[in-house]
């Protein structure tokens, strides 16, 4: 079990916060030979450890590395290493000694996320067909923007184990009940089925020489939910339980799908819609167990 290759990725980022405090984050990717290779193994083949002085800038040290596997290559480490300045007197290596929480340094950020959707009513909610009255194919697409959150914590080995079974349950699903975000008194509520947890990761980090766990979640946010609405159109309707080819005016099968009404019984000169929850749903309060 050894190291085959470590490659440092050029694309160092170096940022000041509003307190002129400096990160540098830099990345490698550490190729070994064994699948039983451990993430010790893949931080070795990195000349840096916890505290060690920045070769160009001596205000900046090592305060974090963190060691992930790859998924779809396993035999790849990526190892990232993080530079900062001295810290601001809070040291987030470990719970505040007055906390009698084993979860600290949360933070929530908030963005935005493009999707695009097949769409086939307008904005006023009829029908994107031609002048024929048929639908186009494929089908339109809208790009959507919808918001996303990130929650992410620091745990000890103690606190963690509510977390991962939490995590097993709920990942890609939508919450069954009102979710509220907190931290330091501010706080976001969002209502039953609205948020989806898209990603949910934990990986080990090493600062200050104390080692934890660091998690990290990924939610989608949709107000209007995630129940699909889809256009109620086919090319057979329903007649007396059994299902017919609808005719054009000529007496011919149809050859694309026309509207139809909400029972499936005859075309319809209206758009009619069908809505299908698909999502599973799960209970969300064991993400957060533990946070103060």
């Amino acid at each position: 079990m050894a190291v085959v290759t470590s490659y440092h990725v050029p694309n160092d980022e170096r940022s000041t916060d509003g307190d002129g405090k400096v990160t540098e984050v830099w990345n490698y990717l550490v190729s070994v030979d064994a699948i039983t290779d451990t993430a010790a193994i893949a931080e070795a083949a990195i000349s840096y450890t916890s505290g060690d002085t920045h070769p160009d800038d001596a205000s900046l040290s090592v305060s974090a590395i963190r060691t992930t596997r790859r998924q779809d290559e396993p035999l790849v480490w990526e190892v990232q290493i993080t530079f900062t300045t001295t810290d601001n007197g809070e040291d987030e290596s470990e719970p505040p000694e007055d906390s009698e929480s084993e979860i600290w340094g949360v933070r929530i950020a908030f963005s935005g996320v493009a999707v695009n959707e097949t769409v086939n009513e307008d904005n006023a909610g009829f029908p994107i067909v031609n002048s024929a009255q048929q639908f186009f194919d494929p089908c339109p697409e809208k790009t959507y923007y919808y918001e996303q959150i990130t929650v992410s914590f620091r745990c000890t080995q103690d606190g963690i184990g509510d977390v991962f079974s939490a995590i097993q349950s709920a990942r890609g699903k939508i919450n069954s009940g009102t979710v509220t975000l907190t931290v330091n008194g501010l706080s976001r509520a969002f209502a039953a089925e609205k948020l989806k947890l898209v990603t949910a990761d934990y990986n080990t980090t090493t600062d200050g020489g104390t080692t934890f766990w660091e998690v990290n979640y990924t939610f989608i946010y949709r107000d209007t939910g995630w129940t699909l609405h889809l256009l109620n159109h086919g090319m057979y309707k329903r007649v007396a339980g059994e299902l017919v080819n609808i005719k054009d005016k000529y007496g011919n099968d149809i050859t694309a799908p026309v509207l139809l009404t909400a029972d499936g019984t005859a075309e319809s000169a209206t758009a009619t819609y069908k809505d299908f929850d698909i999502e599973e749903t799960a209970d969300f309060s064991g993400l957060f167990s533990g946070m103060p």
